[in-house]
């Protein structure tokens, strides 16, 4: 699903947190992180229910950047590996 990318390729600045490719990177990471460990266990609701969860952030956060700069999506997408 994802790329070795590191976190530090997406930042803007040094002391960035919140821009929209930054935390897509930190989201990705995490969900990676999750589905490894439920495939691990499957039947740990909440931790599925939070994966659901940051999938959606992930989502709104790209359906966000899409709507802002089209050109910054599309290399998000490619950099981070992920499908749409």
């Amino acid at each position: 699903m994802t790329t070795t990318v590191a976190l530090d390729d997406f930042r803007q600045s040094a002391n960035d947190t919140g821009s929209p490719e930054y935390q897509v990177a930190i989201f990705t990471k995490r969900i990676t992180h999750l589905t490894t460990h439920l495939k691990a266990n499957p039947k740990d609701a909440h931790t599925r229910r939070g994966l659901t969860r940051l999938v959606s952030k992930r989502r709104k956060s790209l359906d966000y950047l899409k709507g802002k700069n089209f050109d910054r999506y599309q290399k998000l997408i490619k950099a981070l590996g992920i499908r749409r």
